[in-house]
């Protein structure tokens, strides 16, 4: 839905963003999610930039879902799986997989997203606000729920 209001440039940004909505809904590997989340943070800090802040929040609720595909097509490995993987990795077989993300950006993607339920994750992005949607504010609303 797009407002009566808005200029030609904003509805473009919006149907980008919508594209890339659409775009991660279909993504079946994570070089294409990483593509969704990339372009998503670029359309983000030029919406910032430009002061449409609904575009902005917006944008960054699609990098996040992104964040979160991401996350739950790569789930933590078995101690079992993780000492084949090494023992792999020591004979020279690399998994196409582990090129693609490192284990620092998966483990930071998991910090912000395995402690919040898809429900809670959809309340906060369904907020009627302003305010950007950032991993940090996931992460600290995963420790409250920790803590309650």
């Amino acid at each position: 839905m797009v407002p009566a209001k808005m200029d030609p440039m904003e509805r473009a940004f919006l149907a980008n963003i919508e594209k890339g909505e659409k775009a991660l809904a279909v993504a079946e590997t994570d070089y294409e999610r990483l593509q969704v989340r990339d372009t998503a943070r670029d359309y983000a800090f030029v919406t910032s930039t430009l002061g449409w802040h609904n575009l902005t929040r917006r944008s960054l609720i699609l990098v996040q879902r992104a964040e979160r595909a991401i996350v739950k097509a790569n789930p933590r490995l078995t101690p079992k799986e993780r000492g084949q993987r090494i023992r792999d990795s020591n004979n020279g077989i690399v998994l196409a997989s582990s090129e693609i993300i490192s284990a620092s950006l998966l483990s930071a993607l998991r910090k912000a997203h395995e402690h919040i339920s898809d429900d809670d994750f959809e309340a906060l992005a369904n907020e009627d606000t302003d305010e950007p949607l950032t991993r940090a504010q996931l992460i600290r609303v995963g420790r409250e729920k920790e803590r309650a």
